[in-house]
């Protein structure tokens, strides 16, 4: 095999499965692997967590994926509504990335074809009913555990979607929750982080508290920086140890071109082990607004181009897409490493895209769309400011953002989606560990995936009614 095919004796190709894929490229030697404070956040609505940022119906065209998807083939963007050929253009530039051949990348890409296996949740069974879905975690024999903060609980779903039991609740008491933050698996042992009461729960398999641990309230900011709030874990290490982010006031806030988020490696105690990743947090990034009396609001920038972060806590690795090259004058190419919680350099690769040009109007009904939606959290300003403020904050770059997310998967698998947020389709290109070219998969543009194999993908989506579904999708050949 070789690339994604296989060849039979009479010389014909077909395409393997992803997860075949996965495990054959790693001996491929086709290509190798190289080496606010006082702030107020307006969220979303109706939904805060699992939802983007709220957009008139006519730009979901323009941001969501339905019909001119935010891309990197301009000939695609215009030909398929639901930019079937966006992906693989990134598929394609990876392939010649890696040393493949003219005729390797203008092969026709590996297209997967989503099959639902599970979808839970419900709008009137109240054991299958639930709220905002904070983070999953899946066990090998395909339990799936789902932490809920509003709810303060995690619950507990079998492989095929019943539910088992539930842990935790609401309160400060051993077991109960104040801020319930992310789930994960050391083996049987679930632990739960309570970023809230700082403090991480562990269960047994049977649902009972085996122990909680107090996190010292002294070690908060391991790298001392004024501008710089408390290292918050995200995810603990197989060794005890913590994945944690410190972030920062914004810029706009601190008075300062820019301020920076850390990605941590902190040892059980929190002392800080090593920065595994820094990320500017520019203006661009998020809009800041001043109310009247003092406070600020603040709102994400529809086309912010900050590094991408997924972190992985199942191998340990933190990957980062960086879509900054472009205006750091180094032409139209997209950055994708990944590192260790060490901060060695696992994959480096710079892969170019095929930018696609934002609309005058399509930028100034954004605007319009921000305008409003401020205006409803900040009844007190001046229409006529409130509207030149946001001309001049708002972030409105030439060019759409070739990615718009992107997901480490627990086996090393890399999801970068082209598009964004909800509504219609989205293509989300596979790579391998090594960086090598899986496939092509289109998905809902609703869908926002909190954990992947190179074969399915676990995520929350959102009914027309406001209903939130855990789903299990399975990759087949198309």
């Amino acid at each position: 095999m070789c690339g994604g095919y296989s060849t039979d004796a009479e010389g014909t190709r077909t395409a393997e499965p992803p997860a075949r894929q996965l495990e054959s490229r790693r001996s491929d030697d086709v290509c190798h692997r190289r080496a606010h404070r006082g702030t107020r956040r307006l969220r979303p609505r109706p939904r805060a967590r699992n939802a983007r940022t709220p957009i008139d119906s006519r730009d979901v065209n323009a941001l969501r994926g339905s019909g001119r998807t935010p891309a990197l083939s301009r000939r695609a963007w215009l030909r398929d509504s639901t930019a079937r050929g966006v992906a693989w253009s990134l598929l394609a530039s990876v392939a010649a990335a890696c040393g493949d051949s003219p005729r390797r990348a203008e092969l026709e890409p590996i297209r997967w074809r989503p099959v639902d296996e599970l979808n839970i949740g419900s709008a009137f069974d109240s054991a299958m009913a639930f709220g905002v879905v904070g983070s999953i975690t899946v066990a090998d024999d395909g339990t799936i555990y789902s932490a809920h903060p509003d709810e303060g609980e995690v619950r507990v779903w079998s492989r095929d979607g019943q539910p088992v039991r539930t842990l935790g609740r609401p309160g400060a008491g051993p077991g109960e929750f104040l801020g319930l933050g992310a789930i994960g698996l050391h083996g049987d042992t679930l632990w739960a982080i309570d970023g809230r009461a700082w403090r991480v729960t562990h269960f047994d398999p049977g649902g009972e508290v085996l122990r909680t641990v107090q996190l010292p309230g002294d070690s908060r900011a391991p790298v001392s920086d004024p501008t710089s709030g408390p290292a918050r874990p995200r995810h603990i290490l197989s060794d005890g140890g913590f994945y944690a982010v410190q972030s920062a006031v914004l810029p706009q806030v601190a008075g300062l071109d820019s301020t920076v988020v850390r990605h941590l490696n902190l040892a059980p105690d929190l002392r800080l082990r090593n920065t595994v990743h820094t990320v500017a947090q520019l203006p661009r990034n998020t809009l800041a607004i001043q109310a009247p009396g003092g406070g600020w609001t603040t709102y994400p920038q529809p086309f912010s181009d900050a590094d991408l972060v997924h972190f992985s806590p199942d191998r340990g690795e933190l990957l980062v897409v960086d879509r900054t090259l472009p205006r750091r004058g180094a032409g139209d190419l997209v950055g994708i490493r990944v590192l260790s919680i060490a901060g060695d350099v696992v994959l480096d690769r710079r892969v170019p895209f095929e930018p696609v040009a934002l609309e005058p109007e399509t930028g100034a009904r954004i605007r319009r769309n921000v305008v409003l939606a401020l205006r409803r959290e900040l009844p007190g300003i001046d229409p006529t400011e409130l509207e030149a403020r946001v001309r001049e904050e708002l972030f409105v770059p030439q060019t759409y953002p070739p990615v718009t997310a992107a997901v480490l998967g627990s086996d090393g698998s890399i999801w970068l989606r082209a598009g964004a947020g909800e509504g219609g389709k989205v293509d989300w290109t596979i790579l391998s560990p090594a960086g090598d070219p899986l496939g092509v998969v289109n998905l809902p543009g609703a869908l926002a995936i909190l954990a992947a194999r190179s074969d399915r993908v676990w995520g929350v989506q959102h009914s027309a009614l406001g209903v939130p579904y855990l789903r299990r999708i399975r990759l087949e050949e198309q």
